[in-house]
């Protein structure tokens, strides 16, 4: 009963948005609704109003807060007041109503974003304990939790106690809340043992590594959203750029229908949009116009290079409560309120940007230029621009070869080159031609350029003819090391002076292009795939390390 309660609060709602209940005067002993979904400062998910005196304030929290709304009950006649008016109001989905003993709450871990308890001292009688309110809470999640107030305004004599029994309960910041009678306002931090993913190789610095202790082998579904059906692999993923931070993920959509009969081309419907990472409610989507395989190929089946654009997944940053996009493929840089998806800011003189770092309450950008592109720094918060690279660099196009149409040739996709730069908040790395460049974070100057090892099998890896130009791919900056590799060798050079500090062969993987781009920087090592390691030996293992520095 319990799992069924939760797939049915979830799976419904994780692939809509919340609408927004209209019509009819809202009862005004409905008030504390609106004050507590506001004062909540969550954006939407679920909210649960467990132990309900009737379905008013339910129906007032979904009315101002967006939320997916379950009430539980204990009284069978209470429940069956509630579901009808909320049939009454044709509200039914985004407000339900179920009985409950009220002593374990029927939902997962980590699932609720804000529980509302009307009567705490009487519930928690019957033994609702603020550690069970914790467990289901999502991280930054809040529970507001009920009782008289006192008669002169103070602060009553039981809201001192629970203060002391949250804090105990692993709540942080406690404070009371006046909306039509006294709320202790609880809210349950971020854990340090889950990290963030703001970048699309988690951060500025390249390195695909997750500081976080709780991910493991999968056990059972959190939630399952759609799109179920993606377009062939064989044009764009109806997925792209997905990135986390703050309890929400963020990510780039093709809702098009995943095939059409006859010889017209697939169809493009893009969003970007948000959901709460921990329950898959759908907090917003805007639609996001020219983007998809119209704006970066002339045909919609374009074998590589030219599927996707080279590093299309670092258009898209998460920082804290924003993020940084381009609203098109030629767009400039905008910042977007990740809450509301309320576009902030767009960015002067940042059109044709093709990368984009956050480090610092700064961006670090690329921005196309004809077939070239520079760098640029630009602060956050006032938009002022603090250097423009004096050069401007070639990057790379090499990427993979192509694969003959199987029904006649196709036009080519013209490639736009990529740095694939990666910060540490000292240095900017990028390639260039049959280089890394290293140029200073704080002038943009060029530190060095040292021509990567290339050795003769990375000229014509996977029969392409890259001749003597590295590859897109690892670019990590870590520790005072930059690291690269081409397809059939890793090297390490110094961040201050550009030598190289070692080499290592690796191996190339044929069709399986991704893996030679395998590389982790984990405890001063960085992990690769070994040099001997045989296609037919993949599932016995084959990663080499080497240290980072000397």
């Amino acid at each position: 009963m319990r799992h069924l309660c939760v797939l049915f609060a979830v799976a419904v709602y994780c692939t809509t948005s919340s609408t927004v209940i209209c019509g009819g005067e809202e009862p005004a002993d409905s008030a504390p609704g609106k004050r507590l979904a506001r004062d909540s400062g969550v954006p939407g998910g679920i909210c649960v109003v467990a132990g309900c005196a009737g379905a008013d304030l339910p129906l007032s929290l979904a009315r101002h807060g967006g939320f997916v709304v379950h009430a539980l009950f204990r009284e069978k006649a209470e429940l069956r007041r509630a579901r009808e008016a909320i049939r009454t109001l044709g509200v039914y989905g985004q407000v339900s109503a179920d009985r409950s003993e009220l002593k374990r709450l029927p939902y997962a871990e980590n699932l609720i974003n804000v529980v509302v308890v009307e009567r705490y001292q009487e519930l928690a009688a019957g033994r609702l304990s603020l550690d069970e309110i914790n467990r289901v809470l999502a991280p930054l999640g809040v529970a507001y939790l009920g009782g008289r107030a006192a008669e002169d305004g103070s602060e009553p004599d039981w809201a001192a106690g629970l203060r002391e029994q949250a804090q105990a309960a692993g709540f942080g910041k406690a404070e009371l809340v006046q909306a039509a009678g006294t709320w202790l306002k609880v809210t349950k931090p971020w854990p340090a043992d889950i990290d963030q993913w703001s970048h699309h190789l988690h951060a500025a610095d390249g390195n695909p590594v997750a500081n976080d202790r709780v991910v493991g082998p999968p056990r059972h579904y959190q939630w399952v959203a759609g799109p179920r059906w993606a377009q062939s692999h064989e044009t764009d993923s109806s997925l792209r750029l997905l990135v986390t931070a703050r309890g929400r993920i963020y990510y780039i959509v093709n809702e098009a229908p995943a095939s059409l009969a006859g010889p017209r081309s697939p169809p493009d419907n893009w969003s970007r949009a948000a959901r709460d990472a921990f329950n898959g409610v759908l907090l917003w989507k805007t639609p996001i116009e020219e983007w998809g395989w119209r704006e970066w190929k002339p045909s919609w089946f374009t074998p590589r290079p030219g599927v996707i654009p080279i590093n299309l997944d670092k258009r898209l940053v998460a920082a804290g409560d924003n993020l940084y996009v381009t609203l098109g493929y030629r767009a400039p840089v905008s910042e977007v309120d990740g809450r509301t998806g309320e576009v902030l800011k767009t960015y002067d003189g940042t059109a044709r940007t093709s990368e984009i770092l956050h480090h610092d309450g700064r961006l670090v950008l690329t921005i196309l230029k004809d077939d070239r592109a520079r760098v640029k720094l630009i602060d956050v918060e006032s938009g002022r621009q603090l250097w423009t690279s004096e050069k401007d660099y070639g990057g790379t196009t090499t990427d993979y070869y192509r694969f003959s149409a199987m029904r006649g040739r196709v036009p080519p996709a013209k490639v736009d080159p990529t740095l694939d730069i990666a910060t540490d908040g000292a240095v900017v790395g990028l390639l260039d031609g049959d280089s890394v460049v290293c140029l200073d974070y704080e002038t943009g100057t060029q530190r060095w350029r040292t021509a990567f090892p290339l050795v003769e099998a990375d000229y014509t890896a996977g029969r392409i003819n890259a001749r003597q130009k590295v590859w897109t791919g690892t670019m990590i900056v870590s520790g005072g090391i930059v690291l690269h590799a081409s397809p059939n060798q890793l090297a390490a050079f110094s961040a201050d002076t550009g030598e190289i500090l070692w080499k290592q062969p690796k191996k190339f993987l044929q069709h399986l292009w991704y893996e030679w781009k395998d590389v982790f920087v984990i405890d001063g090592l960085a992990w690769t795939w070994s040099a001997e390691l045989a296609r037919e030996k993949l599932e016995g293992g084959g990663s080499s390390t080497w240290p980072v520095s000397l």
